[in-house]
């Protein structure tokens, strides 16, 4: 049989005439502009190229819908970080993965393949597999000195062929102080920390940080005080999952994301990231070509909001909901335990102990 890709009754010139079954498949049907649909972005967005940089926050799937909701939920709530940039006249992407152990942990492809490929056997799509699976938004850095794109990018070159670095979700910051003690271990780093020190080097970011989404803050909120140099340089993009696409993993839901663990404030501050976006990628239902809109009424940087992001308000937010899961939790514990292990019980039981 012929690729379903290249049958001319598929798409009518608008994306509209048939869905293919294997629409996102693995190996399957991709959307129809999927190398156009980046000039499309940059013609909404005023732009004549495409930016400097983007910095791209993969939500989380749901593997758990929660009733009477569109939300999901999913034993990792922080998303997944990736970095797009302009270098020498190459759109390239960089992933971090950490799933396939015979792969470098560093991988490049393109924007088109990262987002709207369905070539999953390729390492650097292999994690995620693009819109067909999961919302991602990209916060855009217009204009950058070349120079700084150059320091970054050879960061990544230099990381990707480094025998002492390695990809840890979770504990790199314990394994990276057991390394004063033990110089042979690798340094480590998840998803986020390892793109976040690159970005350092392109100057957009203010620190470093293990969490995706806060890193999508900071370079959102804090342009002014950054190379990006002003809010004007900077354009949010959300893409949204292809939802009629077949998905290789989870269930139809938009999986809650949290900025940090207990950080509840600046969660619901970010709860949804297309209230700042300029330009929202979709795919019709019934469609596989991809439109970009304009949103004009976006949320800009605010230096209020930008308040909640400070160590000393950020130290709050947690202490207080450290507190109210702690005390929720022993109220819930307790109820249970008076519920199926009431103390009646054990007493008969002690009681029966010292009359035998």
């Amino acid at each position: 049989t012929s690729d379903p890709r290249e049958r001319p009754d598929m798409d009518d010139g608008d994306g509209a005439a048939k869905v293919p079954g294997d629409f996102g498949s693995e190996g399957g049907t991709e959307i129809s502009n999927k190398d156009s649909v980046f000039a499309d972005i940059d013609r909404v967005l005023g732009r004549g190229k495409p930016p400097a940089l983007e910095y791209i926050l993969v939500s989380p799937a749901a593997t758990f819908r929660i009733p009477f909701t569109d939300y999901g939920l999913y034993y990792n709530s922080y998303g997944h970080a990736a970095l797009r940039y302009n270098y020498q006249g190459r759109d390239i992407i960089m992933n971090i993965t950490g799933k396939k152990i015979d792969a470098r942990m560093v991988q490049f492809t393109t924007p088109g393949e990262f987002l709207y490929g369905t070539n999953y056997g390729d390492t650097a799509l292999w994690d995620q597999k693009g819109c067909y699976n999961r919302n991602m938004f990209g916060v855009r850095v217009e204009e950058l000195p070349a120079e700084n794109i150059e320091r970054m990018h050879r960061y990544f070159t230099e990381l990707e062929k480094r025998e002492d670095a390695s990809f840890n979700i979770i504990f790199s910051p314990v394994v990276n102080a057991f390394r004063y003690l033990f110089p042979g271990i690798s340094e480590a780093g998840n998803c986020a920390r390892w793109t976040s020190e690159g970005l350092m080097r392109s100057g957009v970011v203010t620190n470093p940080s293990l969490w995706p989404k806060s890193i999508f803050i900071n370079i959102f909120e804090n342009a002014a005080h950054t190379a990006a140099g002003s809010s004007s340089n900077i354009n949010v993009v959300s893409y949204r999952r292809v939802r009629h696409a077949n998905r290789s993993y989870g269930v139809d839901a938009s999986g809650i994301e949290a900025v940090a663990p207990l950080q509840s404030l600046r969660s619901f501050a970010y709860l949804n990231l297309e209230w700042f976006a300029n330009a929202i990628v979709e795919v019709p239902s019934g469609s596989t070509k991809a439109k970009v809109l304009k949103q004009d009424n976006a949320c800009g940087p605010s230096r209020l909001r930008n308040y909640i992001n400070s160590f000393g308000v950020i130290a709050v937010s947690v202490l207080v909901t450290g507190l109210l899961v702690r005390k929720n939790t022993r109220a819930l514990t307790t109820r249970i335990a008076q519920r199926y292990w009431p103390r009646g019980r054990f007493k008969r039981r002690a009681d029966d102990g010292a009359g035998s």
